[in-house]
């Protein structure tokens, strides 16, 4: 089965950690193994683990994908009633576009915290929730206010960030070794510098954007900010795709209806 679908090397990698998280997490909550689970209860697990004010479609999507796969291979077919479960987060994963006035308020809102500077730093630069936590100190360049971003599927790539954060990231360089993250909360016995987890900067701003009112926002609404953001300007679709790390101009197709005509502002070179 897996032969004939042509599954990347990659794409096993993420579906055999999901598995592995899937088979303890269950373990966890029901204290028995996973294989002898029927579908109403593989599904009550899902609706525990991915509660719906948490829930985003391109983590659920993979998870269902990597349970499906386990049974298959296990219990020899697949679950049928977790599908279901993820039609709410697919209506939801339609890009949102937020007002610079709220994106003003988010950002002031969580202006003294460290995961408030990661999502600036996410907004501005582009850059995955993922790619974020595991920038290290010898990935700045701040001299020339650039970011690299290690990704073993491209390569990695340089990402630029703006002159109002470069005093921020400087500072949490302090008293941190090259090989240390360059953002975390606490330091392990050892010394060295653990990072600030997925989750815990997910629950930040979902906690900030509820305390503001302003309804579900989640890391990938600021990505979509931004590329629509760059859109806007005019900025070539082949550079957006370096920018984001994407592998193709496909995922930037889904952005082309909230851009018009009059909004493109192509920026030329100052004429004195």
């Amino acid at each position: 089965m897996e032969a004939a679908r042509k599954l990347s090397p990659r794409t096993l990698r993420i579906y055999e950690r999901e598995e592995r998280h899937f088979i303890r997490n269950f373990r966890q909550i029901y204290g028995r193994p996973p294989e002898g689970a029927a579908d109403e209860q593989i599904g009550d697990y899902l609706k525990n683990c991915y509660p719906e004010h948490v829930r985003s479609a391109s983590t659920l999507t993979v998870h269902v994908a990597a349970i499906k796969r386990w049974r298959r291979k296990n219990v020899k077919r697949a679950a049928e009633l977790i599908s279901p479960l993820v039609a709410p987060a697919v209506a939801e994963e339609h890009p949102r576009l937020l007002a610079d006035d709220e994106l003003n308020m988010l950002f002031a809102s969580m202006d003294s915290h460290i995961c408030g500077l990661m999502l600036r730093l996410i907004y501005s630069a582009g850059i995955r929730l993922r790619e974020v936590v595991d920038i290290r100190v010898r990935d700045a360049d701040f001299a020339g206010r650039r970011l690299y971003i290690s990704d073993r599927g491209t390569g990695g790539r340089w990402v630029s960030f703006p002159g109002k954060l470069q005093y921020l990231l400087e500072r949490e360089t302090l008293q941190k070794r090259p090989q240390d993250y360059l953002f975390s909360l606490r330091s392990a016995r050892d010394g060295s510098c653990e990072p600030v987890s997925k989750r815990t900067l997910q629950h930040f701003l979902i906690r900030a954007a509820e305390e503001l009112d302003l309804g579900r926002i989640t890391v990938q609404t600021l990505r979509d900010n931004f590329v629509v953001h760059l859109m806007r300007q005019g900025i070539d679709s082949n550079k957006i795709v370096s920018i984001m790390g994407y592998r193709n101009r496909r995922p930037i197709l889904r952005y082309k209806k909230y851009v018009s005509e009059k909004e493109i502002q192509v920026r030329g070179p100052l004429i004195v």
